[in-house]
């Protein structure tokens, strides 16, 4: 399957990088962008949906990020099902932080 890009990553320097998936494979996770740039976004890859920034999943979701979140850079693991998923945040003053959520069932349909 062609995962096509992330279109928040431009141009021929992007780093895109499956880091973790689904135990049927269904669900892939990593983080996408300008590496070199501190750019890199969590993103969750579906087959009906392609690409899509965990960040902006969460707005759908009517999730709101702490005021300190500066970015969700990377999604490092995710659950058997692909619906709990672990990574990283960038927050004020440079610091990662991690964090663990759960998606609710069919947000990623």
């Amino acid at each position: 399957t062609r995962l096509g890009r992330a279109s928040w990553a431009h141009g021929g320097m992007d780093a895109t990088e499956v880091l973790a998936l689904s135990d049927d494979g269904a669900i892939l996770a990593g983080t996408a962008g300008y590496g070199w740039e501190l750019t890199t976004r969590a993103f969750v890859w579906t087959v009906s949906r392609g690409f899509v920034a965990l960040a902006d999943l969460l707005v759908e979701l009517g999730v709101e990020l702490p005021a300190e979140v500066d970015f969700v850079e990377r999604v490092q693991t995710v659950s058997a099902d692909g619906l709990t998923l672990a990574g990283s945040v960038w927050t004020t003053g440079s610091v990662f932080q991690a964090f663990v959520l759960t998606l609710p069932a069919g947000s990623l349909d």
